[in-house]
């Protein structure tokens, strides 16, 4: 059966793109953050899929789920991180902000992977729109 995941609240959508770049001789790095006001995915599972909807834990979707289909929209924020500014001036961080995905690879810099995070609480629709509950199975310590 196909289920559709997305968050309850805007803004709980967030890609994290990982970039690197050599600058004399030394590999840099950068993390790009978007955030999203809305977005879901899809993905297909045989049974109900185990997946704590109530809380407000961090949910990675391609690393717990075998997404078949992610859409976000109107995006609303990006930041930064910066990793070993050593060789990085503070006008050259200012111009890399204000890049976009081709800018950057333009500039030299390799987009390496992405992580996409929804925020929970989560809502989990069936292939016929129903929202379907969900509760976690107890770990025994």
């Amino acid at each position: 059966m196909l289920y559709r995941l997305e968050p309850v609240w805007k803004k709980s959508v967030v890609d994290i793109e990982h970039w690197s770049k050599v600058i004399e001789g030394k590999k840099l790095w950068i993390e790009r953050e978007v955030g999203w006001r809305w977005g879901h995915c899809t993905f297909q599972s045989e049974e109900v899929p185990n997946i704590d909807l109530e809380g407000n834990q961090v949910f990675y979707i391609f690393e717990e789920l075998e997404v078949e289909d992610y859409e976000c929209d109107d995006g609303c924020w990006e930041s930064f991180n910066f990793y070993d500014t050593t060789l990085l001036t503070e006008e050259y961080q200012e111009e890399i902000e204000m890049m976009g995905y081709g800018e950057l690879e333009e500039d030299g810099w390799v987009h390496e992977d992405t992580e996409t995070v929804f925020s929970g609480p989560l809502k989990l629709f069936d292939e016929n729109g129903n929202e379907v509950k969900t509760k976690p199975e107890s770990s025994s310590n």
